[in-house]
């Protein structure tokens, strides 16, 4: 029932962004549809749909893994200061969070909110 309702989300967000219409060209790599960068200065989030967020260690409160369903719903949730940003703001990343939190530890940065 929770997997039907799970699937049932996700068609529906599909249609409301129009992904198909934006993969009418053909279909694109995890890379291509999202990324995180990191440096000492700057953390970016490029989304294929939604454009490119960038957060400074003083807009950054916390970097916390995040789970929403065990194996199949982990992300990073970056905690930020941004009005401008969406408040709920999760990286989803099917292979864990942990080599997204590793990779932005080892670049430096760092929050400092």
């Amino acid at each position: 029932m929770l997997l039907g309702k799970w699937v049932s989300n996700a068609i529906s967000a599909a249609a409301h962004f129009g992904i198909a219409d934006h993969l009418e060209s053909g279909p694109k790599s995890p890379k291509e549809l999202a990324a995180l960068t990191a440096t000492q200065e700057r953390l970016v989030v490029s989304v294929f749909l939604s454009g490119k967020y960038e957060f400074s260690p003083q807009e950054v409160v916390a970097i916390e893994r995040y789970t929403m369903i065990p194996i199949m719903g982990w992300g990073v949730r970056i905690v930020h200061s941004r009005s401008d940003y969406p408040q709920n703001f999760i990286f989803w990343n099917l292979a864990g969070p942990e080599p997204v939190l590793r990779g932005i530890r080892e670049a430096g940065f760092s929050p400092s909110a």
